[in-house]
This record gives structure tokens, C-alpha cells and sequence, in this order.
């Protein structure tokens, strides 16, 4: 029974989300409506918000879950593995670059609707980095927002999905639920890859700092200020983001192998009637 709800905890998790995205939007409609100040209407902003109160939501239940596991982080984020989340943030961004070269493929040659419609509408989404002021860009997409996003997925989905069941059940469920979190059918199999991606990390490091820092990389060289924002700096970060995919698998192998080592040695230590927890 308790399988059950932590289960169910587990799903719903995301959706506590998409609850207080709504109220705050609503909030920020009246605030329009009342005083006709142009900073409500910027996505940024409102998004910021949204990120902050679930920061300030998360964060604690998070710190009170941890603290109830037996293993404390095994591979903090230290100045020495920096250089780790910052090679596996551009090889993430070389998965999705590698997908949408996919995608476009897929749209010149057989044009399905869904898929046509559904890059038109994400890059409508995407307009507000170009037209909103940058600070609340950098608010939104590079700093706050990953934040937020770790603390739902590899932080609380996570913790209960491993009361569900250990192992790779819950990476494999919080990339699934990442992916779809996301909603556009074009974003679903790039952050579900990064999602994947993610939680091998977590798994091996039982850091949120290394998923926070690989998921800050990721969105910043994809949300640049704006004099850095060039088609030679577009250039430059796809090609170091496309170098960096093949070390970024071999760390992701690395990680798991070692994982699973460590899986075996507990399960050889451990008595037969406990092995089932693992």
C-alpha cells in the first residue's frame, strides 16, 4: 500500500506545477488588468515567479526527505568534477541539436502535421528570449529555472520513485515524466534524452548541485545574452557541443558501470530477504 502511494506521489509531483503556474498567471492577468504595467506581461517574469515559489516549495520538503536516507551524497560537486557537468551541459545540448537535425529531416521529407505545427508553436514559445529584457531571461531559463526543474525531478519525483522501487526505475520514470512535462510533441524526445541523461548523473553522484550545473549550462548556451547571441556564436557552440556528445556518453557509461558495480556489492552484502530493496 505504500508502494502505491509513493507511486502516486510520484506522478503527481509535476502536476503541483502546472497548479501554480496557473494561479500565478491568473495573478498576473489582474495585476494587468489593475495597472496596466508592462512588466506583467512579460513571460519571463511571470515564469521567474513561478520558479521561485516552487523553490520555495520543494527545496524544504526536499532537505526533509533527504535527510532520511541512509546514503548521503557520494560525489558532491566539487571544484574538481566542475569540468564534468560543464562537458556533459554542451554534450546535452549536443543531443538536442542532433535531434532537431532529425526533426527537420523528418519535416522537409514527410511534413507531418503534428510535427510542423508543433515547431511552428515552440518557437512562438521561444520568442519571449529575443523580446523580453535579459535579466528576467537569465531569471527565467538559465538560473531559477533549472533550479526548480531539479528540485521537481531528480529531487522529489526521484526520492519517491526510489520508495517505489530501486535501481533504474527512477531514472528511467523521471526522464519519461521530464520529457512529457515539456508538452510539445518536438521538446518531448530531447528533454526526455536529457532527462535520461540526468538522471544516470544523479544516480552516480546523489548530487543535486552536478544535475543543477549540467541543466544551467545546457539552458544558458541556449539562452545567450543578446551581444553574445551571433550566428559565429551559434557556430562555435554547436560545433563544441557536437565534439562533445561522444565524451559525455563515455562519462554517462562510466556512471552507470560503476553504478552497477556498487549495486552488486551491496546485494552480495546484504542478507537474502533484503536484496528486494535494491
Amino acid at each position: 500500500m505504500l508502494r502505491v502511494k509513493n507511486f502516486i506521489r510520484m506522478l503527481m509531483i509535476p502536476f503541483s506545477y502546472y497548479v501554480v503556474e496557473m494561479l500565478v498567471s491568473f495573478v498576473f492577468y489582474g495585476l494587468e488588468e489593475l495597472t496596466d504595467i508592462g512588466i506583467f506581461q512579460q513571460y519571463s517574469v511571470q515564469n521567474s515567479v513561478v520558479c521561485a515559489v516552487m523553490i520555495c516549495i520543494y527545496g524544504p520538503w526536499l532537505y526533509a526527505l533527504r535527510k532520511e536516507e541512509v546514503e548521503e551524497s557520494r560525489r558532491p560537486l566539487s571544484v574538481k568534477n566542475v569540468w564534468k557537468g560543464i562537458v556533459l551541459g554542451f554534450g546535452a545540448n549536443g543531443l538536442s541539436f542532433l535531434w532537431f537535425v532529425v526533426l527537420n529531416l523528418l519535416i522537409a521529407g514527410l511534413q507531418p502535421k503534428i510535427l510542423t505545427d508543433s515547431a511552428e508553436h515552440f518557437e512562438e514559445l521561444g520568442s519571449f528570449i529575443q523580446t523580453d529584457p535579459y535579466i528576467g531571461v537569465f531569471l527565467s531559463v538559465v538560473l531559477l529555472g533549472p533550479i526548480a526543474e531539479e528540485l521537481v525531478f531528480r529531487g522529489l519525483q526521484y526520492q519517491y520513485g526510489e520508495k517505489v522501487a530501486r535501481g533504474w526505475f527512477p531514472v528511467v520514470v523521471t526522464a519519461i515524466c521530464f520529457g512529457l512535462f515539456h508538452l510539445e510533441p518536438v521538446q518531448i524526445v530531447y528533454t526526455m534524452l536529457i532527462g535520461f541523461l540526468l538522471g544516470i548523473v544523479y544516480r552516480y553522484t546523489r548530487s543535486m548541485g552536478m544535475v543543477i550545473l549540467i541543466h544551467v549550462v545546457n539552458n544558458f548556451i541556449n539562452a545567450l545574452p543578446p551581444a553574445w547571441d551571433t550566428e559565429n556564436t551559434a557556430i562555435i557552440i554547436n560545433g563544441i557541443s557536437l565534439l562533445m556528445v561522444v565524451p559525455s556518453l563515455i562519462l554517462l557509461f562510466r556512471m552507470m558501470a560503476a553504478v552497477n558495480r556498487e549495486d552488486e556489492i551491496r546485494r552480495e552484502s546484504l542478507p537474502l530477504y533484503d536484496t528486494e530493496c535494491l
